[in-house]
């Protein structure tokens, strides 16, 4: 899985986090909570890579 930070339009950034070779899947995760939060979910994902 791989880390990187995007630069937003407004001038804000939000934390990317890339596994696997299908087709993207957002998953915004809650208030107070990281996204460390998916990473049970992201193992049993197919083709997640991770």
């Amino acid at each position: 899985m791989m880390s990187r930070i995007l630069r937003l339009s407004d001038g804000s950034s939000a934390r990317l986090l890339e596994a696997g070779t299908s087709e993207p899947l957002l998953l915004i995760h809650g208030v107070g909570l990281r996204a460390e939060a998916w990473a049970p979910s992201l193992k049993r994902w197919p083709h997640s890579g991770t």
